[in-house]
């Protein structure tokens, strides 16, 4: 009998810790999608954006823009987008932006006026896609950049259908991390070479750098013991096929595939500094590193103490996005990914 009443306490303990490894597991995962009203509504996204009431790309010059839409394949998502034609008709290259978690395509759109003054307008289109669960795309699990790295790579499909044959990608945050995971998928990284596209240049603002190193020093800054941690990780980790060691930008910058620059502010409050300066001890000589002091997350443009020097760094690199010759191109693609 006093058996019995000592197992309903623990199989309350075990249950308890099941449900919150669920709940840390579907948090991460997912999360409720930012509609394309919420920057104009929300006094916090109307902070967060910073959009000053522009609400489309002909706000920034690009009046001819178009919506569009495509698959996200395996999954078969609908993906919305805006189109911004080159100014030339004969313009083969784009620019591809990639927005971060619990974001849209409106909140990359201010960065639009640095493409022009690249002197990319001409030159290069550009696709600002809504990723699965975000904006007027269709609702999915991200998975910290997991599923993201599928719409990344499904987006440049998009720009090869599209005549494009080479693009640079400006990514950030959760995006960021994406664009290296589709790297580093296999799969994904036949789906890139299959297209045919050269990737000219990339630029990565405030990457997350290490999910794992990321989740667990929130979890440890919140007080949640040590192995409720561990246990919210495994669960995390069996959602995504074991896969959680890929999920950090560390392999991909240590031998990027075009040029890189990346942005990083010192007082990122989802991106730890401590985490992304251990990350970028493994980044390659030729990969651009910029940190701002004081700087937090994605706020560079905005910041009116980092604003001009952010501009002329990223205008500077864009700038210099002039096409590889056929030699340099094959080089872009790797042909034996990392397993």
């Amino acid at each position: 009998m006093k058996l019995r009443y000592l197992l309903i306490p623990v199989a309350a303990i075990g249950m308890a810790w099941v449900g919150a490894t669920y709940y840390f597991v579907r948090q991460v995962r997912t999360y409720p999608p930012v509609t394309h009203d919420d920057p104009f509504t929300d006094p916090a996204q109307i902070v967060e954006y910073g959009l000053e009431g522009k609400r489309t790309p002909g706000d920034f010059g690009y009046s001819n823009y178009q919506v569009v839409s495509y698959p996200t394949m395996p999954d078969d998502l609908n993906l919305s987008a805006w189109w911004m034609p080159a100014e030339n008709d004969d313009a083969d290259a784009a620019v591809l932006f990639v927005h971060g978690r619990q974001a849209n395509r409106l909140k990359p759109m201010k960065y639009l006026p640095l493409v022009r003054a690249a002197g990319l307008a001409a030159s290069h289109h550009v696709l600002l896609p809504d990723l699965r669960n975000s904006g007027d795309s269709e609702p999915g699990a991200t998975s910290m950049g997991w599923e993201f790295a599928e719409d990344v790579v499904s987006s440049v499909e998009y720009l090869a259908s599209r005549g494009v044959r080479s693009v640079t990608i400006y990514a950030f945050s959760m995006g960021a991390l994406a664009t290296a995971v589709m790297y580093e998928r296999p799969e994904l990284n036949e789906r890139l070479k299959a297209t045919g596209i050269v990737v000219e240049r990339i630029v990565f603002d405030s990457p997350l750098a290490d999910v794992e190193a990321t989740l667990r020093g929130v979890a440890t800054r919140d007080g949640i013991p040590r192995p409720l941690i561990s246990s919210a990780m495994l669960g995390f980790d069996l959602s995504i096929g074991r896969n959680l060691d890929r999920l950090t930008i560390g392999q991909f910058i240590s031998a990027p595939p075009a040029p890189l620059l990346i942005l990083q502010g010192t007082d990122d409050e989802i991106t730890f500094f401590p985490i992304f300066e251990h990350i970028t001890e493994r980044a390659a000589p030729s990969v651009q590193i910029e940190t701002f002091e004081g700087a937090r997350h994605v706020k560079m443009l905005t910041d009116p103490a980092h604003r001009e020097r952010y501009s002329q760094i990223v205008t500077d690199f864009l700038h210099n996005s002039a096409r590889a010759d056929t030699a340099t191109q094959a080089s872009n693609l790797r042909t034996e990914p990392d397993a």
